[in-house]
């Protein structure tokens, strides 16, 4: 694939924003197509607005380029997207949303937001996000990646989800999408991608089996499905659906 040498493909973190945990991504990826990832200002608190505007900043100018966004990150992609920027030629989202995946009514959002993150039990976390897959290293990297989050913007970051929605923004989108979803997912629900894919009907779907951390757990097979899914950009055959994918 080399005419993927071309393309670059840039990375958007999950809620952690440090984008520390797409490194078996990119240790698959290899040489095989130029990689960005755009972390998160770990210390200032932040909406999605100014997230948003603060990815456009960086995303390539000259360059074709392909958009992931993880899990937090599925909005302000979708957001980038919508406007129709030059040189964006796919978008890709993994286990990620429009509108806010948690079950919450309004009433409860504020109380919810209020309660420091570093209160809840790491194996509580890890459950939600591993579903028991995780290895003695990805769990001491979790522990250590989200011990240094100030809770204030980790707080911010679960307003921003539990307020987000940006349905117009999704209908707006004119690029080739790609959606990664997880079998195992108990954070985002598989009517989430349903969502998105009821306003682009042409979207691809691939589904793995494992947690929400899909691209942390399987990360070849990850990344096979996204060289396909550019290579399929560029050739101009992006015909599938939905893959099935074990």
């Amino acid at each position: 694939m080399n005419s993927q040498s071309t393309v670059t493909l840039v990375l958007l973190p999950g809620m952690e924003g440090s984008g520390e945990f797409f490194a078996p991504l990119l240790q698959f990826l290899g040489a095989s197509i130029n990689t960005q990832v755009i972390p998160f200002p770990q210390d200032n608190v932040l909406t999605y607005e100014q997230l948003t505007d603060f990815v456009k900043k960086q995303v390539p100018l000259h360059t074709p380029y392909v958009l992931l966004g993880e899990s937090f990150s599925g909005p302000i992609a979708v957001s980038i997207a919508a406007p129709k920027p030059p040189n964006l030629i796919g978008l890709i989202l993994v286990g990620t949303f429009i509108r806010s995946p948690l079950p919450l009514p309004p009433s409860l959002w504020n109380t919810v937001c209020r309660l420091p993150p570093s209160w809840l039990p790491f194996r509580f976390v890890a459950w939600f996000l591993l579903n028991g897959y995780g290895t003695r290293e990805l769990l001491s990297q979790l522990y250590t990646v989200l011990s240094g989050i100030p809770d204030r913007v980790m707080q911010e970051r679960l307003r921003s989800i539990l307020e987000v929605d940006v349905s117009k923004e999704a209908t707006a989108i004119n690029v080739p999408m790609l959606y990664i979803r997880a079998s195992q997912d108990k954070i985002v629900p598989r009517s989430a991608s349903e969502l998105i894919l009821s306003f682009q009907p042409a979207m691809q779907i691939a589904e793995m089996n494992g947690p929400h951390f899909i691209l942390q757990i399987q990360p070849k097979t990850a990344t096979g499905i996204i060289l396909r899914f550019i290579q399929g950009l560029i050739d101009g055959e992006n015909r599938l659906r939905i893959i099935p994918i074990n």
